[in-house]
């Protein structure tokens, strides 16, 4: 049966329903399509976003690991770090906290003066300080580095010399002696009997350029410090007799602060007579001065300070100590000032490495030549790196000589 009009133009309006309708399906795939490519664009976003924020995770774990084995050694940071692990799984609560609070000295005591050597009647008191990462145990023992040299003295190049010069050639002098983990300690009394000999061992930052998801340590300035160290130092009656002092690295930048504030203070004092303040005594510390041993000193500070890395912040010890910062040329200009007092002259020993320094990946120049050379007294250039420089391979080095030659000197 024929179909009606009427059902005709139902057929056709459901046609053309279907022309409408055709065009829209495909567009509605072709969003889907585009959708699914947002949402893997996403995902992967996502993924790369964990996994970049792992690597950073990874970056900071291996340089808290690195600044602590080179600051504690690797036996005593993987037996904490034992520790912490089998503490976290007994409770889960415990965080990596403690693994600091270990291995790093109590903040509040940031210096500590010990006496090595005691004689019954010293003539001269030898105070010996570190530097930057340094203590008593890691700075001032003896070096290995003579297992790798064959000569027994290490000076190579003589830039400024006062009386006999090391010779190139010296004969290597071995000695069956035991190996000197503290050599002031065990050296001294040997070679220098009537010297009491003292350590200035001071805190610092673990975490020299500290990461930034780290919280910021406040920490000491070298003033705070060289004040705290001369109330130390006054307590055992340092400034009664002669005073030799022997720094490494940044200990010579406290060495120059406690010497040039104490003499600018007397200064102060009488500023208001000229005439008396012109022949007026130096304070003890001044006074008793005899001699200066520099072990790598950066007097113009050091470009190694100058490194920026764009996950880590310097902390203020290292940036107290950048390479021609304002701070450390106007503390070097007001010492200079204070070598031209007539009533001011010690005998000034300068040593700077001549070789780079391995730090973590690279080697580095850690003091360089015109900035360990403080323009008065000795300067010698010596085939070591910065770490080596103050540890003399045995009591016939001449690290160590020299040293107990402005000793002799002096007394």
């Amino acid at each position: 049966m024929p179909p009606s009009a009427g059902q005709t133009n139902g057929f056709e309006s459901a046609d053309r329903s279907l022309q409408i309708t055709g065009p829209n399906t495909a567009e509605l795939q072709t969003a889907a399509k585009a959708a699914k490519v947002q949402l893997l664009a996403a995902l992967q976003s996502v993924l790369g976003l964990i996994w970049r924020r792992q690597v950073v995770r990874f970056f900071a774990f291996v340089t808290s690991y690195l600044t602590l084995v080179s600051r504690y050694g690797s036996a005593k940071v993987l037996g904490v770090l034992r520790v912490s692990v089998e503490t976290k799984k007994a409770r889960p609560a415990v965080t990596a906290a403690p693994l600091l609070r270990e291995l790093a000295p109590c903040e509040d005591a940031c210096v500590q003066c010990q006496v090595l050597v005691e004689p019954d009647q010293p003539r001269v008191d030898v105070v010996f300080i570190h530097g930057l990462h340094g203590s008593l145990r890691n700075t001032w023992r003896q070096g290995d580095w003579g297992n790798r040299v064959r000569t027994g003295s290490p000076a190579r190049r003589v830039l400024r010399a006062a009386g006999d010069a090391p010779c190139r050639g010296a004969a290597t002098a071995l000695t069956d002696e035991p190996y000197a983990n503290c050599w002031p300690k065990e050296w001294l009394p040997q070679d220098c009997p009537d010297a009491r000999v003292i350590a200035l061992d001071y805190t610092t930052d673990p975490f020299l350029w500290r990461p930034l998801w780290m919280q910021q340590v406040s920490r000491p300035t070298l003033q705070h410090r060289s004040k705290e160290m001369v109330r130390q130092l006054r307590n055992i009656d340092v400034g009664t007799r002669p005073i030799v002092w022997v720094a490494h690295s940044k200990g010579g930048l406290f060495v120059k602060q406690m010497l040039v504030e104490e003499f600018e203070q007397q200064e102060t004092e009488q500023d208001s007579c000229v005439s008396d303040s012109k022949s007026a005594e130096l304070p003890p510390f001044c006074r008793q001065t005899k001699g200066i041993y520099f072990y790598s000193v950066p007097h113009r500070g050091s470009s190694l300070a100058l490194i920026k890395t764009p996950l880590t912040r310097r902390s203020v010890e290292i940036m107290e100590v950048a390479k021609d910062s304002p701070d450390v040329l106007n503390l070097h200009e007001r010492f200079l000032k204070l070598c031209q007092n007539e009533r001011f002259k010690p005998a000034m020993v300068s040593l700077f490495e001549t070789k780079m320094t391995f730090m973590s990946v690279v080697f580095l120049r850690i003091v360089a030549q015109e900035s360990a050379d403080p323009d008065v007294g000795e300067l010698y250039g010596i085939d070591l790196d910065h770490r080596q420089i103050c540890k003399p391979r045995s009591r016939h080095c001449f690290l160590y000589r020299r040293l107990t030659a402005l000793i002799d000197q002096v007394l």
